[in-house]
């Protein structure tokens, strides 16, 4: 529902979030770092903040999973044993569960990664009328780039009526 890069929701915390739940700051990413477990906390891919406002589907999704005594750096998308979920084992695990569910097909022998909700999320508000520039400011992009890598997705090409 954000376009957010799978690393930002993995190291999403609610101290992110706005108490009510109506905009979020993606300023850090969680990167496995090395070949182990470990986590490391690291500034976004274009090292900048962004605020991304919440529509009411978001905002209610996120009061519906946070805790009554959830804590500031607690993580908003915890594994089952709750520490930070590992991307490649969800991918593995439960991703592919989850397109199955949904009738997705294999494309090539390979599933859909979840990567792609990324450009869903583009792809759709720039086919809604969101100018480039205000996708681009939601999802983190230059602006150049969105338009290189999505504009040429959306299908339906309606030409505006000028007087």
């Amino acid at each position: 529902m954000t376009g957010c890069r799978t690393s930002e929701a993995i190291g999403l915390q609610w101290k992110h979030i706005r108490r009510d739940c109506t905009g979020i700051t993606f300023n850090e990413t969680l990167v496995r770092k090395g070949t182990g477990t470990a986590r490391l906390r690291k500034a976004t891919k274009t090292n900048r903040a962004r605020f991304f406002p919440c529509n009411g589907d978001l905002q209610n999704l996120l009061l519906t999973i946070r805790s009554e005594d959830y804590k500031p750096d607690t993580l908003v998308f915890p594994s089952p044993k709750g520490k930070p979920i590992d991307a490649t084992n969800f991918l593995n695990r439960a991703w592919q569960s989850i397109l199955k569910k949904c009738g997705m097909t294999q494309e090539n022998g390979l599933y859909r990664t979840q990567y792609n909700t990324r450009h869903t999320f583009i792809s759709h508000m720039l086919a809604k009328g969101m100018s480039v520039i205000e996708v681009a400011k939601l999802t983190g992009h230059d602006p150049k780039i969105l338009l290189e890598h999505y504009a040429g997705l959306i299908s339906q090409i309606e030409v505006p009526t000028f007087f």
